[in-house]
């Protein structure tokens, strides 16, 4: 993993024009990986069932696996719908083939990434239902690979998760203030009525 120098003198390189090689992205996805990794115990935390990537009708819009109930094939049999993580639904998830649409996410309790491979049958044209999902620990590489997603479109679900994150954050502490608020006003009146 490479260093916040080392990625930072790599992000000046290509700045100014200089090639980076393959290996030197990848460092720096797997330093921001480790970065989200740390941060992801404070996040909201999405179940996989909530991945949404499968076409509900003829309108583009996405349900989630969770409408269909698929079947988990896994060697791994810590996971089902209910795996906890981030994951990369819409418009990261990629149709690779006959039926078949190939994603990745991150799980909580590892930060390990995860390839996921959903099967699924076209009912009435225009209906995508989700029959089997294989979820498998895969290292960046082969999600790049099998997903045949650039290394630009991981660093912008790791930006969608980090803004995400912050929007969440940022939401509790207003809620949190607004709470606190009430409590001071209501304090204020209850030691006027029950002086101390």
């Amino acid at each position: 993993m490479q260093s916040p120098k080392n990625v930072q003198s790599v992000l000046k390189e290509l700045l100014h024009g200089e090639h980076t090689s393959h290996d030197q992205m990848l460092g720096i996805l797997e330093h921001y990986r480790s970065v989200l990794v740390r941060c992801m115990k404070t996040f909201t935390p999405q179940t996989l069932g909530k991945l949404a990537c499968l076409q509900s009708d003829s309108s583009d819009l996405c349900h989630d696996l969770e409408r269909d109930n698929p079947r988990i094939i896994s060697l791994d049999k810590k996971f089902s719908l209910k795996t906890q993580g981030i994951f990369a639904g819409t418009p990261f998830a990629r149709k690779t083939g006959f039926n078949e649409y190939v994603t990745f996410g991150i799980d909580c309790s590892s930060g390990e990434f995860l390839l996921i491979r959903i099967m699924y049958a076209l009912i009435d044209l225009s209906y995508e239902e989700a029959i089997s999902v294989n979820v498998s620990i895969a290292d960046l590489g082969t999600v790049i690979r099998d997903t045949d997603i650039p290394p630009i479109m991981v660093w912008e679900f790791f930006r969608i998760a980090f803004d995400t994150w912050l929007s969440d954050r940022k939401r509790l502490y207003e809620e949190a203030c607004a709470v606190n608020r009430q409590i001071d006003i209501e304090n204020e009146i209850l030691t006027h009525i029950f002086p101390h």
